[in-house]
């Protein structure tokens, strides 16, 4: 369609899908309450294959109110958002589970409130809680996933 950013784009390619998930990841922990397919650009190299994705648009990030990711759903107060993913790569899960209070209020001070601090602390607390089930059901991929591994998630 024209105008669609998305058009053309192989959505089973496994590493758009990583890609995609890692930026699903950030917006969890960022309280982005507006990602929908204008609104990240997918980087290409001149073969068409997939080199990342950049989330745009992110003026509806953060906020004091939202302190846990699902709030964000799609249909819960007009947010276009998601549920928190059913699978992470390896190295995002190990990013996230680094992540502490301490250190994102040392990131964040200069940029939020204390209360938009607080409420991205309270974030991260329930992404590492969901990152602990997945890892217990093997849903941490180690390596960008084979086309059959993201068929036998589903």
């Amino acid at each position: 369609a024209e105008g669609d950013v998305t058009f053309g784009l192989n959505f089973s390619d496994p590493v758009l899908v990583e890609k995609l998930n890692d930026l699903q990841w950030l917006d969890a922990l960022c309280a982005q309450a507006d990602r929908h397919c204008q609104n990240y650009v997918v980087l290409l190299n001149d073969k068409g294959q997939v080199i990342d994705v950049f989330g745009i648009d992110n003026d509806q990030s953060f906020g004091r109110k939202i302190v846990d990711p699902e709030m964000l759903r799609h249909g819960n107060n007009d947010f276009f958002g998601c549920f928190l993913p059913n699978v992470i790569s390896r190295r995002t899960a190990d990013a996230a589970l680094a992540l502490t209070p301490e250190m994102l209020e040392l990131k964040l001070s200069d940029l939020l409130t204390s209360a938009e601090i607080e409420a991205c602390q309270a974030r991260l607390a329930v992404i590492q809680k969901h990152i602990a089930r997945l890892e217990k059901v093997d849903r941490v991929i180690g390596e960008t996933p084979s086309r059959a591994h993201l068929a036998s998630l589903e």
